[in-house]
């Protein structure tokens, strides 16, 4: 059943990246495929073989499924996200806000003794607000030019890759929204677009975005992984702040669009697409538990 669950896992992941406001690592973290993925990331950089094997055949399988799903969002989903934005927002703050219960409820016994470290839900939602509220001093900035980049300007570039796909595993941001908050989103899609119409004086700047968000993919997978095997209780209370506020980065990413439009509302906001989306976090908790009775 792994088989069939991990190119689905990959799918739902890209699809969730591409929403803006929502991290894919929070879709990770809810269908339960969340730390087999960092442990895969992570191997690949290991010594053991077999280890490194497993994390090889298990990335094809979710890269299976990923590439089609991002290939999707960029061909129709994203004439959706543009023209129906605030339904499709509520319905992600339905989800975030069942996934912080759900995660909550998965991690109880761990979670039983600990409450004293319930202070980092606090740290993961502030962390979220502060990252959002500085979109507003890079409101779509293209400061940096793909074509003509110099040293300095490589070397941001490759740490803000670094920075957006840390963000992209770990729950509660997106990494677009770290790339929109470092000037480089515009630039970025600017870039690719050129690179895809074959006008390679581009491709160099997008080496160094594709090389950061590389190395910050491996770095970032393995700290994340050390860190929920040594601080189990602190990241899962992290986890679920970051969660929690996620809110805020939902209800502000309409403004990320690319033309930009107001934040939700409690005019613009759907309740039928809120309970819509808890509806969907019960359909991937079902899966998530068939997967396991199966396998």
């Amino acid at each position: 059943m792994k088989t069939f669950f991990t190119p689905l896992h990959g799918f739902c992941m890209a699809v969730a990246d591409s929403v803006p406001g929502i991290s894919g690592g929070t879709v990770a973290f809810v269908m339960g495929f969340y730390e087999e993925l960092l442990g895969s990331v992570g191997s690949l950089a290991g010594k053991n073989r077999a280890r490194r094997a497993e994390a090889v055949s298990y990335l094809c399988r979710f890269c299976a499924g990923w590439l089609p799903g991002m290939a999707l969002c960029i061909l129709v989903l994203s004439r959706i996200f543009s023209t129906h934005i605030y339904v499709l927002s509520s319905a992600f703050m339905g989800l975030s806000v069942a996934a912080v219960f759900c995660i909550l409820n998965e991690e109880k016994s761990v979670l039983k003794n600990s409450l004293r470290y319930s202070v980092f839900i606090a740290i993961g939602a502030f962390s979220v607000v502060a990252l959002s509220m500085l979109r507003n001093f890079f409101p779509g900035s293209s400061a940096a030019d793909f074509s003509a980049l110099r040293m300095w300007q490589c070397l941001y570039v490759f740490f803000a890759g670094a920075a957006a796909s840390a963000a992209m595993i770990l729950p509660g941001i997106s990494g677009s929204t770290v790339l929109l908050i470092c000037g480089v989103y515009v630039p970025a899609v600017n870039a690719l677009k050129e690179v895809m119409a074959g006008n390679l004086a581009f491709a160099g700047g997008c080496v160094c975005l594709a090389a950061g968000m590389a190395a910050g993919l491996l770095f970032a997978a393995r700290g994340i992984s050390l860190l929920l095997e040594k601080f189990r209780a602190q990241m899962i209370f992290l986890v679920a702040g970051l969660v929690l506020d996620s809110l805020y980065a939902i209800a502000f990413g309409p403004v990320s669009l690319k033309i930009p439009r107001v934040p939700l509302s409690a005019a613009t906001f759907s309740v039928p697409a809120f309970f819509s989306g808890i509806a969907i976090l019960a359909a991937l908790e079902l899966v998530k538990a068939r997967g396991r009775k199966r396998g």
